[in-house]
């Protein structure tokens, strides 16, 4: 009998949303954000980092939260519910390294607007030896990949732990990527 033990779980899903006042909400509290070394925009201890996306957003938010719901139940992790957010504006020529995010049990990405196939894919990497092994296999499947890629499109919504590894490739578009970038941690038990 085959289990596989340490997976990464990725979801996708499709949110169908009106972007307009989003993206500009998200373009409105970077204005005064300096660039980061990478080239883009990250709202980082802004008013964003609240607990709930402003009122306006309230649909959103659930919208999103049924995903993680989803997520949570797959996974038998749990409630889960929004930590902390921030906005990101990526121009052509911006990137994000390697990193994952602490404390946080899921996080999640959802794209504003994404309306080319070269934004910059976002990465989700492998956090072992494997390259040492598997690179001489010319079939890979979900067990021998290195990587994943995941090409960004308007309405995307990921999902994945919080302790994965992840980057995000260079924006070549001449149009910016625009994200929300979300942690969801575990509700304490008050019992």
């Amino acid at each position: 009998m085959r289990t596989d033990y340490f997976a990464t779980p990725v979801y996708k899903f499709d949110i169908v949303y009106d972007n307009d006042k989003l993206e500009n909400w998200i373009r409105g509290i970077n204005k005064n954000v300096s660039k980061n070394i990478h080239g883009g925009f990250q709202s980082f201890e802004k008013e964003t980092m609240e607990y709930q996306l402003p009122y306006n957003f309230a649909d959103l938010e659930s919208m999103l939260q049924e995903k993680i719901n989803i997520v949570t139940k797959d996974l038998d992790i749990g409630d889960c519910r929004l930590q902390n957010y921030w906005g990101n504006v990526n121009p052509q020529g911006s990137c994000n390294d390697t990193h994952n995010h602490p404390n946080a049990l899921l996080v999640a990405n959802y794209y504003v607007s994404a309306p080319g196939s070269d934004m910059g894919d976002l990465i989700v990497h492998r956090d072992d030896e494997a390259q040492y092994y598997v690179s001489q296999i010319a079939k890979r499947n979900n067990i021998t990949e290195r990587q994943i890629n995941i090409t960004p499109y308007t309405g995307l919504f990921v999902v994945f732990p919080g302790w994965v590894k992840h980057s995000v490739n260079t924006n070549l578009n001449s149009k910016d990527r625009i994200s929300i970038s979300l942690n969801y941690g575990r509700i304490k038990n008050e019992n």
